[in-house]
């Protein structure tokens, strides 16, 4: 058959109805610990390529998927036809996809146009563990992160809580520039399965980059947080406040702050980088500039990663003085 062909970008977005739009190029990553996989594509008759990232997730892959992805290809794993378009923010979209039998339910997010950092996130790659002082995170780890906050693109957290994007998804929206924020269903969740909840709550207030940010003046905000966060999934989801489990990355995926909230069956994939929210407020309660003076643990890719060989270089300077 004829491939279709692939449509043209415009202001709104991509309009994708099917995956033969697609043109598969690699495996690009496997996760089984969180059924993920992350697919490199182009789109077909675009002169640039290899800049399609799909993540495709579901409760769990059948024996027969890896077959399905070698003999069919992209076209064999999913079926061509997109059930329903869930969500467009910048160049993230979600979609869902009823797919054959074998490897059912999927939702399929697709990074369009991505860029070698949206590769670089998702890539296979070895960790270490560094123990960052407060004078690294000056010397090394504070200069990289205002390097990335004038580049990084993060306008979809801006569509979000200025109302432009995904007001349709709100579990909860305090509009409060202190200690207000938007809570939502986080894009990894199927909003089926209680076991793996996972929602995703951004503050208003501008200016915290990281827990390095954080001090006692921000206690309100951070135990609003908490409470309120627990209570409008409970009322949203019927899932017990104890069993939600409050944390946040560090270093963080994107520079804005942002609480994630997770089942506390599914707390352990996420845990290498992971501060519950009521310890870090524990700790400004007893010492109000804790984060500003505390050694925090940082497990960074091996490669790949500008702050790895800075940090590197640091420690090692230090033990040789």
């Amino acid at each position: 058959s004829t491939p279709t062909r692939s449509p043209a970008p415009t202001q709104e977005g991509v309009q994708l109805t099917s995956f033969a739009q697609l043109k598969f190029v690699r495996v690009h990553n496997l996760l089984p610990e969180t059924n993920s996989l992350y697919i490199t594509c182009s789109m077909r008759d675009s002169p640039e390529q290899e800049n399609v990232l799909l993540i495709v997730q579901h409760a769990a892959w059948s024996t027969d998927a890896p077959r399905i992805l070698v003999e069919g290809g992209l076209e064999g794993l999913m079926p061509g036809t997109i059930s329903q378009q869930l969500q467009h923010n910048q160049k993230y979209y979600q979609y869902l996809v009823h797919a054959a039998p074998s490897v059912v339910p999927l939702k399929v997010q697709m990074i369009y146009p991505a860029s070698k950092s949206d590769f670089d996130k998702y890539a296979p790659v070895e960790r270490i563990h560094v123990r960052e002082t407060a004078a690294l995170y000056q010397r090394c780890t504070k200069p990289w992160i205002a390097e990335k906050l004038a580049t990084d693109n993060i306008q979809w957290v801006a569509n979000i809580l200025e109302g432009r994007a995904e007001q349709e998804r709100l579990i909860y929206s305090d509009p409060d520039e202190t200690t207000g924020f938007v809570l939502a269903p986080d894009t990894k969740w199927d909003q089926v399965n209680m076991q793996s909840l996972y929602c995703l709550g951004i503050s208003r207030m501008r200016g915290i980059a990281t827990l390095r940010d954080l001090t006692g003046a921000h206690l309100p905000l951070l135990e609003k947080m908490a409470s309120e966060g627990r209570r409008r999934i409970q009322a949203k989801y019927g899932v017990a406040p104890e069993s939600i489990l409050c944390f946040v990355h560090y270093l963080p995926s994107f520079f804005h702050f942002h609480v994630h909230y997770v089942s506390t069956g599914f707390y352990l994939q996420a845990a290498s980088r992971s501060l519950l929210l009521e310890d870090i407020i524990d700790a400004l309660r007893a010492d109000p500039d804790h984060f500003q003076k505390c050694a925090l643990s940082l497990v960074l890719p091996t490669t790949r990663h500008p702050l790895t060989p800075a940090l590197l270089d640091a420690i090692r300077s230090q033990d040789r003085a």
